[in-house]
Formats: C-alpha cells, sequence, structure tokens
C-alpha cells in the first residue's frame, strides 16, 4: 500500500504533462475554464432540469437516507429520471475534471514552488479523491435511477455515503485553492517589498 501511494504521489508530482498544470499558465486555463463552467454551463444545466418540477438533486445534498433518494427518484418521473442520466453522463463527465484541475493546479503550483511546501505534498490528493468520489456518487445514484421502481437500500446507503464523502473533499479542495491563492499572492508581495 505504501509503494502504491508512493507511486500515486510520484505520479501526480512529477508527471511531466501534471507539471505543467502547476505553472501561472495551467492555473490560467484551469481558471478561466472554471469560471465559464460557473457562469454559464451550471446555469444552463441547472435550467434544463427545471422543466421536471421543483425536484432536489440528489448530489447537492450532502447526505440523505435511501428513502429520501427513492422519494426524489420517484418525483422525477420519466423523463427527469431520463434527462438526469443523460446530465450524470455528458455534463457530469467534464465538471469533476474542471473543478478538480482548478484546484490541483493551484495546490500543486504552490506545493511545487514553494520549498517549505514540499511537506505537505500530500494535499494534491484532496482534489483528485473528491472527483473518483463524484464519479462514484454518480454511478451509484444513477444505478438506483435505472432500478426504479425496484430498489436497493445498500445501492441507496453507499450513494449517499460517497456523496457525503465527496462533499467533503470538494469543501476541503475549495478551501485549500483559496489558501494556496492567497499563499501565493502573499509571497508574491511580500518578495516586491523586498526588491
Amino acid at each position: 500500500m505504501r509503494q502504491l501511494s508512493s507511486y500515486i504521489m510520484n505520479f501526480l508530482l512529477n508527471n511531466i504533462k501534471l507539471k505543467k498544470l502547476y505553472n501561472l499558465n495551467g492555473i490560467l486555463i484551469s481558471t478561466v475554464v472554471f469560471i465559464i463552467f460557473m457562469v454559464f454551463v451550471l446555469p444552463w444545466v441547472s435550467n434544463m432540469m427545471e422543466g421536471f418540477g421543483n425536484v432536489q438533486s440528489p448530489d447537492t445534498l450532502f447526505t440523505y437516507s435511501s428513502e429520501k433518494l427513492f422519494s426524489i427518484t420517484h418525483d422525477y418521473g420519466v423523463e427527469g429520471r431520463r434527462m438526469y442520466l443523460i446530465q450524470r453522463f455528458t455534463f457530469d463527465l467534464f465538471w469533476p475534471i474542471v473543478y478538480g484541475m482548478f484546484c490541483l493546479s493551484l495546490i500543486g503550483f504552490a506545493v511545487m514552488r514553494f520549498e517549505r511546501l514540499m511537506k505537505y505534498k500530500y494535499l494534491v490528493y484532496v482534489p483528485v479523491i473528491a472527483v473518483i468520489m463524484d464519479y462514484v456518487e454518480n454511478i451509484l445514484v444513477s444505478v438506483v435511477f435505472l432500478m426504479y421502481p425496484a430498489e436497493s437500500r445498500m445501492i441507496a446507503i453507499l450513494a449517499s455515503v460517497s456523496t457525503s464523502i465527496k462533499w467533503i473533499y470538494v469543501s476541503l479542495s475549495m478551501i485549500l485553492a483559496v489558501v494556496s491563492i492567497l499563499y501565493i499572492l502573499t509571497t508574491i508581495i511580500q518578495k516586491k517589498k523586498v526588491h
């Protein structure tokens, strides 16, 4: 297990393609794409679902019971479930990568650029785990939607757990991204004051 962890860390920090993400161009590109998704794509996707009533999306909740997930699944109706599934396997294939790259570029840049932060290099795992858990959640909730009207409490519970873990890691990723921005900016400002 330790060797696997070491291999993944080495890949995340030393991979030539990922190193391109840990520079100012990588930060700029991932930030622009993130902003485009936040300003244009997310509202557009949200508007598409409004035609199916005022039904909560399970992936926007922090946690839910299996009964709540079954109720949401029912409330979507046939067309709403179909549209939800289409979104999970179109839009939601890209969105986790977009927010993951945004956070990873900032965290990776800070860790790679500033020697004293290298001891925190394991923090690059946080957005990677967030993205993985987002995909796990999408798969499990999709299975619940596809099985309807049949119900599997085990899959619903696993979906809820994966949703909660996803939100914990997404929140940590965003916090770490903001802290990275602040650290980068304060370091630049301090260096300019010295020179």
